[in-house]
């Protein structure tokens, strides 16, 4: 099981720094674009920038929250209370977002035609649905377990963890994203210049 979680969060944070790659490609190639179409896909691609930032921000929220929690500065209804307000919050943000990139994305294929942008497309439908019923299924029950353990106010250092933990992964998220961006930018200057 646990080998499956690792993978999965390996798989989540290739897509996340993808995301944020390529929101910097595709906005550094509608620079110059006008029309309502390009705003669209300026709209997706920043879209699919604030989701590779939350989704690079759950996986560091993640990993420090299990190292917090085997070293013995977490308990295990501390690190539940971190996974429920990274889901209830992150969640929220990337079903919003989902949804616009999706709409981005089927969009560009039905424009294109190209195999990757139908692909991309069919991935994000997917991906959105899948997203957005796991949230409307598992949110109410992660609300009233935030609202449960806040009530308790017999974790204060373990608060404090928590916050700490999500500010670092945070700043953290916000670097890899950047990197990515910029990376991407670079990749379609380079391009651009060689047309």
């Amino acid at each position: 099981m646990f080998l499956v979680w690792v993978l999965l969060l390996v798989w989540n944070f290739c897509v996340s720094v993808w995301d944020s790659y390529a929101a910097g490609y595709n906005l550094k190639l509608l620079e110059s674009e006008t029309g309502a179409l390009n705003t669209i896909l300026r709209i997706g691609s920043f879209s699919a920038l604030v989701i590779g930032f939350v989704g690079s921000t759950y996986i560091f929220v993640s990993v420090a929250g299990i190292i917090a929690y085997l070293t013995n500065y977490l308990s295990d209804a501390a690190l539940l209370l971190l996974f429920d307000l990274t889901f209830v919050v992150g969640g929220a943000v990337l079903v919003f977002f989902g949804i616009i990139v999706t709409i981005e994305s089927v969009v560009l294929a039905a424009k294109t035609h190209e195999s990757m942008s139908i692909f991309a497309s069919i991935y994000n439908t997917m991906a959105s649905i899948w997203n957005t019923s796991l949230y409307i299924r598992e949110a109410p029950a992660a609300i009233a377990q935030i609202g449960s353990e806040f009530s308790s106010h017999e974790r204060d250092n373990e608060l404090a963890i928590i916050v700490l933990i999500v500010i670092v992964s945070v700043i953290a998220s916000m670097i890899v994203s950047y990197l990515a961006f910029k990376a991407g930018v670079r990749k379609a200057s380079i391009m651009l210049q060689g047309l």
